[in-house]
């Protein structure tokens, strides 16, 4: 499984397990869509959602060894549903705070942290063991809200390090 894809399903997966985002959310894992059981194919875009896409490795300050990739998670709601923006505000709430915790225990070392340890656990299933021996987290922060085509969203970011394995 490439990279990108391995995270997005790692910061899915802490989001299911800890987030509180509200019932018949859609949580996508952008690359593997078929790995939220709640998500049809016949139905691809449903609201209320969680997106989580993250780019492709690129270098960290021309270093081939180091790499980063930034995983985006955007919460969104049909306007018609949430006119006030309550639910998509809920939603990031939610979103940021299993992301803050997961860097919280990342910065402090917590091993031991319930959320760090489900991440890094599905890190090292779906990802090639070597790529993720030495790894750090990066709070990259959040998008403004934005509103279009009908939709609210909301989105925070976290970046991921990671050694390149065929540079190291």
């Amino acid at each position: 499984m490439n990279t990108a894809a391995a995270i997005e399903i790692a910061v899915a997966a802490v989001l299911r397990q800890f987030a509180t985002l509200g019932e018949g959310v859609v949580v996508r894992p952008w690359q593997s869509l078929a790995s939220d059981p709640t998500w049809k194919k016949s139905k691809d875009r449903s609201f209320p959602m969680v997106s989580v896409q993250c780019t492709a490795p690129a270098t960290e300050d021309g270093n081939p060894a180091i790499q980063i990739a930034t995983c985006r998670v955007i919460c969104g709601t049909w306007n018609d549903d949430d006119q006030d923006h309550s639910q998509v505000r809920a939603m990031y709430e939610e979103a940021e705070r299993v992301l803050m915790e997961l860097f919280g225990a990342f910065r402090t070392g917590n091993d031991a942290d319930d959320v760090y340890a489900a991440f890094k656990a599905e890190l090292e299933a779906n990802a090639n063991a070597a790529t993720f021996a030495d790894w750090a987290l990066r709070w990259e922060g959040g998008d403004a809200p934005m509103s279009g085509d009908g939709a609210n969203f909301m989105g925070v970011s976290i970046v991921v390090h990671f050694r390149n394995p065929a540079f190291c």
